[in-house]
């Protein structure tokens, strides 16, 4: 998988790193190969993927509506903690 990079505009090759942080929180970035910087792809925590696993067996689920607000629920929280991270980071 590749992507652009807002900061140098090079094209780079996306390989995910995974970093352990406080609190149960998992930190999944990329790395541009050209310019360095770092881009957030997902911050979760143990609520999170607690919900995501919830929302794979529900797959199928007669009550959309539910899922659906799950993965609402998934995307604030994430939302939440990749502002933290940003804010602990500088």
């Amino acid at each position: 998988m590749t992507g652009l990079c807002d900061n140098c505009n090079y094209i780079t090759d996306i390989k995910y790193k995974e970093e352990q942080l406080s609190r149960g929180i998992k930190h999944t970035y990329f790395v541009c190969e050209h310019c360095n910087k770092r881009y957030t792809c997902f911050v979760t925590d143990p609520k999170v993927r607690q919900l995501q696993k919830k929302i794979r067996r529900l797959t199928g689920h007669r009550n959309r509506s539910v899922r659906i607000r799950m993965m609402e629920l998934v995307n604030e929280r994430m939302t939440e903690l990749k502002q933290e991270i940003t804010n602990e980071q500088g």
